[in-house]
């Protein structure tokens, strides 16, 4: 028979939040949206427009929006997308939702932190950790959004594996072409994302949020900084993430044909939209992953990381980068 939509909150509408509360509304759910200010309103006003780049198309829907997570009503599931700084800061919300599944969705290197606070204020439900692979920027009336296909989440417990509830229940809010990616023990795939995204950061800065300006020479080295990354993870008995994955950065043939499309990506818009304009936007949420990798790095202090350490080095420090690029 038709599926019966679902209740769905999403707590956090910027380029990521937004695309995921479309796939939710586009299911044929009653989606709830928590946005504030002149944002809030746009969306109140013409519904939230979201321009495909890659899929030249443009998508209208009209979730409900509210300034604050409703107290005394019940969601199917809840979706928080936000930074891991404002992640925690938003707890006290967090906890009081009422759902059967709380998601969190986005780079975070405290998500054991999360999970714990989550835990120790009797936190009954399921709590889960996501990604969802797209990027852009948020305009004053609509969000740039570049994706490849339907996208989809990558999504898991911290650690251990999904429950059968869990897919069953994300598969019936999802019913399009955007699909849950199931995997395991999510820490593992943050970090190793965490590995591969702060070398292309520590570039972008230094060539002033412009990837074009990137000599080969520069990509070249970024690539090895990001083996070295994985390289440590490794080291330290995390398994690569996601699967598929193993050998990517060891200096093989998998890793030339990375090469090729880190180059690729640096020389066009993809990279301008999917890395630039993030580093742009949000210097303090790079800066924290890389206290978080800091830590990490910690957990083995003699394993050397030439090409990263000279990266980091070239950046110039993160007073002067979010003194430059932060709102």
């Amino acid at each position: 028979g038709e599926s019966v939509p679902m209740d769905v909150l999403v707590v956090g509408i910027g380029v990521i939040g937004s695309y995921l509360a479309h796939a939710a509304c586009d299911a044929g759910n009653a989606v709830t949206v928590v946005a504030r200010g002149r944002w809030g309103d746009t969306i109140r006003d013409r519904g939230l427009v979201i321009h495909h780049h890659v899929q030249h198309k443009t998508t209208i829907d009209h979730p409900r929006v509210v300034e604050d997570v409703p107290q005394g009503e019940r969601f199917d599931v809840a979706f928080s997308v936000m930074r891991q700084d404002q992640q925690i800061a938003a707890l006290d919300q967090l906890e009081g939702i009422d759902a059967d599944l709380l998601v969190l969705v986005g780079n975070n290197l405290r998500a054991q932190e999360l999970a714990d606070r989550l835990r120790s204020h009797g936190h009954a439900r399921r709590v889960l950790f996501g990604f969802q692979s797209t990027a852009g920027i948020r305009k004053a009336d609509h969000v740039e959004c570049v994706r490849w296909g339907a996208t989809g989440l990558d999504v898991a417990p911290l650690h251990g594996e999904p429950t059968a509830s869990d897919k069953n229940l994300l598969a019936r809010v999802f019913t399009g072409g955007y699909r849950p990616n199931w995997t395991h023990d999510f820490e593992d795939w943050l970090l190793y994302h965490a590995a591969a995204v702060l070398p292309m950061c520590f570039v972008s800065y230094l060539c002033g949020c412009d990837l074009r300006a990137a000599s080969h020479e520069l990509l070249r080295q970024m690539v090895a900084a990001q083996g070295e990354g994985y390289a440590l993870l490794a080291r330290l008995g995390h398994p690569v993430a996601p699967e598929g994955n193993e050998g990517l950065l060891d200096g093989g043939l998998k890793t030339r044909m990375w090469l090729a499309v880190v180059w690729i990506v640096a020389r066009t818009k993809i990279g301008t939209l999917c890395v630039d304009d993030h580093c742009r936007h949000a210097p303090d949420e790079m800066r924290d992953l890389e206290v978080g990798f800091e830590r990490i790095r910690g957990l083995a202090p003699d394993f050397p990381m030439p090409a990263w350490d000279a990266l980091l080095a070239r950046m110039g420090n993160w007073n002067e980068v979010c003194g430059r690029w932060g709102t």
